[in-house]
């Protein structure tokens, strides 16, 4: 069993500088945690916004003859769900069969 009443009397500093190091270390995991999760979050709110816009896009019957802006539509549906309007503008390709909707923000 440790018998912490030495540590207590020990002066010459190993302690200090081993706890120092120690706690270093400790916040700077704990601080690649945090911000690990918070880009994780980050990400699967866009991946939820995206999705979203997506489907709504994909299901949208253009009314003239015209073909749809579907990256307009993909953006303005997204907005409405919490994207921010000073982000960029998602890229949306439909060749008749599949909707691809791809958007980069910076973190």
């Amino acid at each position: 069993m440790l018998n912490f009443r030495k540590y207590l009397k020990d002066t010459s500093g190993n302690l200090s500088l081993t706890v120092a190091i120690s706690s270093l270390v400790l916040t700077a995991g704990i601080g690649v945690a945090v911000e690990t999760a918070n880009m994780s979050r980050v990400q699967n709110k866009l991946q939820s916004q995206v999705d979203i816009a997506t489907l709504t896009a994909a299901g949208t019957k253009p009314t003239r003859q015209e073909e749809l802006d579907y990256s307009t539509l993909a953006f303005d549906v997204m907005v409405e769900n919490g994207y921010l309007a000073e982000n960029p503008k998602p890229e949306a390709v439909s060749n008749g069969t599949y909707l691809d909707v791809n958007v980069t923000l910076d973190y």
